[in-house]
C-alpha cells in the first residue's frame, strides 16, 4: 500500500510541476503578445504623425498656390484620397487619407500679407486621430506692381 501511495504522490507532484511550467510558459507568451501589440500601436502612431505632418505641409503648399492664383481665396476643407491626388471622392474603394482645414487670415500690420493656417487630421476619424497645425505667412503682390 505504501508503494501505491508513493507512486501516486510522485505522479501528483509531477502533475503540479507540469501545471506550474505550463502556467509560466503561458504568462511568458501573454507578455510577448502584449509587448508586440504595444510596439504595433506605437509604430502606427508614428506613421499617423508622419502622415499628418506631410498632409499639413501639402495643405500649406495647396493654400499658397490657390492664394497666389486668386487673392480672394478664403480657404477650404481638403479631403485628399490616399490612392490618387484627385481629392475627395464618392467612390468607396478609394479611402480618404485625412482632413485638412485651410484658413486664410490677414496678417497684423501688412495689408498685402496673409497667413495660411492649416490643421490636418489623420485619419479622418472622430476620436482616433493625430492633429498637426502649420502656419505660413505669404505677401501678395499689389495689383499695380508688375515687377
Amino acid at each position: 500500500m505504501t508503494r501505491i501511495s508513493r507512486r501516486s504522490r510522485r505522479r501528483a507532484m509531477a502533475m503540479i510541476v507540469a501545471l506550474v511550467a505550463v502556467a509560466v510558459v503561458t504568462l511568458i507568451g501573454l507578455s510577448l503578445v502584449q509587448s508586440l501589440l504595444r510596439s504595433y500601436r506605437q509604430a502606427r502612431s508614428y506613421e499617423q504623425q508622419a502622415q499628418a505632418l506631410w498632409l499639413a505641409d501639402a495643405a500649406v503648399a495647396r493654400g499658397s498656390a490657390r492664394l497666389l492664383a486668386d487673392p480672394t481665396y478664403g480657404g477650404e476643407t481638403w479631403l485628399p484620397a490616399s490612392a490618387s491626388g484627385a481629392g475627395a471622392t464618392t467612390d468607396a474603394t478609394i479611402p480618404i487619407l485625412g482632413r485638412a482645414e485651410i484658413r486664410i487670415e490677414r496678417a497684423g500690420g501688412d495689408p498685402s500679407a496673409r497667413v495660411i493656417v492649416v490643421e490636418s487630421l489623420v485619419p479622418d476619424h472622430p476620436w482616433n486621430r493625430v492633429r498637426q497645425t502649420r502656419r505660413q505667412t505669404i505677401v501678395l503682390k499689389p495689383s499695380g506692381d508688375n515687377s
